[in-house]
Parts: C-alpha cells; structure tokens; sequence
C-alpha cells in the first residue's frame, strides 16, 4: 500500500497489527511514524534494532502480556539483518554485506529460526500491540530493486506492507507546495522549481529548507535561495 493509504487507515483506526515498512523514501516514513504515535496517545513507543536483538527475542518480548499497560507500540529498525546471511549476501551481492553487521540479528537469529517465527505470530498476533519493522536500506527501484524483493519474501508472512518510494520531481514540487501553504512560506515558482531540483526531488530535505524559510518574512526569490 502508498503511505496515503497507510494513514488513512489509522485515521480510521484500522492500524494493522503488524506492519512492514519497506524502501529507503525518509519524509512519508516520519509521518506514518508520527501518525500512529498520535493514534496512541501516552503510549511511549519501543525500538528495536534488529541488528542487536534477534527476531526470536522482539517476537518473544511482542508476546509478553504487560501488567502495566494495555497497549503497546513497537518499531523495529533495520529489519533486513533479520534475513539469513546467505540470502542478505545474496540480495547485497556481495557488495555491502560486510556493511550489514554481523550482530545478534545476523545468521544467528534468522538462519536457525528462520521466518516461521513471525509467520506464527503473524497468525496470531498480541491484542493491544502494534509491531512496525522497518526495512529501509535498499530503495524500491534501479540496482537495489532485486534486493528489496529478497526482503519483502522474507517478511513475506507480514500482509501489510507500505512502500516508501522516492517522490518524482512533480510529485515533490506538490508536496513543497502543501508544506510552504501549512508553514506560510510564500515562493515564487520559479524558486520553487529551483528548490526541488537542487534537492533532488528529496522532500525530507525539502522540508528542512522551507522550516528555514519560514523565517524569512516575505515571499522567496531564486535570488534568495
């Protein structure tokens, strides 16, 4: 599913119990990240590092029914290290693997556990706990496309899993345009034109800038960038 679609369901408070996150695009992440924080209000979310703490273990400690609270928000960043080593060299061909760590979330967790371990509890999932892995190393297209693909078969089990794909040049200078309207930046267009395409059509940064901009007082010229 788009990120829209993703939000738009916790809107209507239809938050999956389990959900992957996959592709590199960082601005969309930050608002579904901040979406559903919002839809736990004083639950103080949990993160895990997938690297660090084996698939066993979060799934483990995802099961653990709490005294203390009902419900239970819980990230896990670099999901990707869950995957086996042979298939993480595989998908990295041999190019980034030494990158990739070798911690507790490497070969150890998922090479003897595998991923039956989230297919069961996929099926069933704790009542009152959201569970959100994050696999955002690899972009969804070009050269990293077959490596995202080895990631998404590994989580295979989880239904739910928003795209995060880089925004188009259009798309970007729309999403600048909302953000200016939202943050009373006034840019004249051809500024705003500059503005994407000296970013990269990146909105995350974009988004930096016009917090900037913000400041300014008065409307922004190419000259003024």
């Amino acid at each position: 599913m788009t990120p829209a679609q993703y939000l738009a369901r916790i809107k209507r408070n239809e938050i999956p119990p389990v959900s992957l996150f996959l592709g590199q695009e960082g601005y969309n992440r930050r608002r579904c990240r901040e979406a559903l924080a919002a839809a736990f209000p004083g639950v103080e979310s949990e993160q895990y590092d997938a690297s660090e703490t084996s698939l066993a273990a979060i799934i483990d400690d995802a099961r653990a029914m709490s005294l203390f609270v009902s419900e239970r928000l819980i990230f896990v960043i670099g999901a990707e290290t869950a995957m086996p080593r042979s298939a993480r060299t595989a998908a990295a061909s041999n190019d980034d693997d030494d990158d990739e760590g070798g911690g507790a979330g490497s070969g150890a967790l998922s090479g003897s556990v595998g991923p039956e371990v989230l297919e069961a509890y996929v099926k069933s999932p704790t009542p009152g706990v959201t569970l959100v892995f994050e696999a955002t190393r690899w972009d969804l297209e070009g050269e990293d496309k077959t490596k995202t693909e080895r990631a998404r078969k590994f989580f295979g089990a989880i239904p739910d899993v928003v795209e995060f794909r880089r925004f188009t040049a259009d798309e970007a200078r729309g999403e600048l345009d909302r953000i200016a309207r939202a943050s009373n930046v006034r840019l004249d267009p051809a500024a705003a034109e500059a503005l994407v395409e000296a970013l990269g059509a990146d909105v995350a940064r974009i988004a930096i800038e016009l917090e900037k901009l913000s400041l300014y007082g008065k409307p922004v010229t190419v000259e003024d960038l």
